[in-house]
């Protein structure tokens, strides 16, 4: 009798520790893959020619997913069309929050204190994020159609004490 109590306390030990263990374990892993339609639309190599507070500029956009599928990175390399010297360079890193709503970051060569934090909604195949910085306050949407995305930045930009509204639109293509 006192063997079967031993073994009988055993396996329940062994039970729970393996389901113990199995939580635990499920507990370390990562969440499932993000599938959204508009950043899937959003992810390729783009092009476009546009204007930087007057200057001629031509654009390489790499858009792609990363981190076990978590976060879609924008990686954006500008160059001055007449002048090579002129450059900006930008890092997005674009997510969904738990309720299935998109959540941004943006790092650019203006350095840590012009990063800038977003939030938003996703409407039919566009996406509309809103946010800023201490020197940038902006709505910024991308609506993808096919081999085209068109990505309208509307907001101001503080330049030494003064507000300066901005309005730009900006064509990508594949």
């Amino acid at each position: 009798m006192y063997k079967k109590l031993i073994c009988f306390s055993f396996i329940l030990t062994l039970i729970f520790t393996v389901k113990a263990r199995s939580q635990d374990e499920d507990a370390m892993m990562p969440p499932p893959a993000v599938f959204n339609e508009v950043y899937d639309a959003m992810d390729g190599n783009w092009t476009s020619e546009s204007s930087m507070r007057g200057i001629p500029m031509k654009m390489d956009l790499k858009v792609y997913w990363d981190l076990n599928h978590q976060f879609l990175v924008l990686d954006l390399r500008s160059v001055g069309r007449e002048d090579a010297s002129m450059t900006y360079q930008g890092k997005g890193l674009f997510g969904v929050d738990e309720k299935g709503n998109p959540k941004t970051w943006w790092f650019d060569s203006w350095g840590a204190n012009s990063v800038s934090l977003g939030s938003g909604v996703f409407n039919d195949n566009k996406l509309i994020v809103t946010g800023g910085n201490a020197m940038v306050n902006e709505t910024r949407s991308f609506l993808v159609s096919g081999n085209e995305m068109v990505m309208n930045g509307k907001g101001t930009v503080n330049v030494d004490g003064r507000i300066i509204p901005f309005d730009e639109t900006i064509i990508f293509r594949k």
